[in-house]
């Protein structure tokens, strides 16, 4: 099954003209796969906080590895903070995966073909 992933990510709401494109995308994309499963997410619905000073440094250091650095302890800050959402999120990811994947064939067996088979 084909799947849209629509990210929302501006602020503005009904007034966004990049939300009015996404909508008339949609809509297209929509028409062309009408099978298609629609997964929208908008990353405004919940109030996001503000950049802290590890964030900005991370953002504005020239140093590559200071950045990666920075980055994994946010990455590892978020991961503590919200443990539950981080676990529910993957745990839901990892069923959809699962579900969209074919079942598993038998395994063939190893070693030799039977004679005649080569």
């Amino acid at each position: 099954m084909k799947q849209i992933l629509m990210i929302e990510v501006s602020p503005r709401g009904r007034d966004s003209a990049s939300r009015t494109v996404t909508e008339t995308l949609t809509a297209r994309l929509r028409a062309l796969h009408p099978e298609a499963k629609l997964i929208r997410r908008d990353i405004t619905a919940e109030h996001l906080p503000h950049l802290d000073d590890i964030t900005l440094r991370a953002i504005s250091t020239k140093d590559p590895t200071e950045a990666v650095l920075l980055f994994l302890w946010i990455a590892f800050l978020l991961i503590i903070v919200r443990p539950a959402r981080v676990w529910d999120a993957g745990v839901a990811y990892a069923e959809r995966l699962l579900a969209s994947l074919p079942p598993p064939s038998a395994p063939k067996p190893k070693g030799r073909a039977p004679k005649g088979e080569n």
